[in-house]
């Protein structure tokens, strides 16, 4: 389980107005990619990841262990 960072993604979708403010969203758009590969690199091999808030963590936890229980893979 990954918590999900909605700060980075802010940053990555922002517009720069300046230089520094490019090199900061380009930065932040090269980690969220990142993260993105990770998770499907994860999900081919057969791994079951996920993303998710950390407001909605124990919701999301317990849904992702009841449908994986459901699935007989435990």
């Amino acid at each position: 389980m990954v918590i999900g960072q909605p700060d980075l993604n802010e940053l990555a979708a922002k517009k720069p107005e300046d230089v520094d403010a490019m090199y900061e969203t380009a930065a932040a758009q090269e980690m969220v990619h990142r993260r993105e590969l990770l998770l499907a690199r994860l999900r081919e091999r057969g791994a079951l990841a996920m993303e998710t808030s950390s407001s909605k963590l124990s919701t999301s936890v317990v849904n992702s262990y009841l449908e994986i229980k459901q699935r007989s893979q435990l």
